[in-house]
């Protein structure tokens, strides 16, 4: 409840343009640690931080997935030459 780091974890591994998270592996590892919060991060290999519409869909998913088990989305960062935060955009 304070967000203090209980684990990291990589739930997925892509190609250069592209990669496959699933929502169930995301929240297997939270409930296993006890996780109330979670805080998603990934890189753009191009140095273009700006989120997809898959990024966009992914963090929507997810987020309405851990209302339903109370474990709440804190924000999603995409990393690149720069970063760009849902939470800062008001998107989560």
């Amino acid at each position: 409840n304070k967000n203090k780091v209980m684990g990291v974890f990589e739930v997925s591994h892509g190609t250069v343009n592209f990669s496959v998270v699933s929502p169930r592996e995301i929240f297997i590892r939270a409930l296993l640690c006890g996780a109330t919060n979670i805080f998603l991060c990934h890189n753009h290999p191009s140095g273009d931080c700006t989120p997809s519409r898959e990024d966009m869909t992914v963090t929507d998913r997810i987020k309405e997935a851990g209302q339903l088990m109370n474990i709440k989305l804190i924000d999603h960062i995409v990393i690149g030459n720069s970063y760009y935060s849902f939470r800062e955009e008001g998107k989560i």
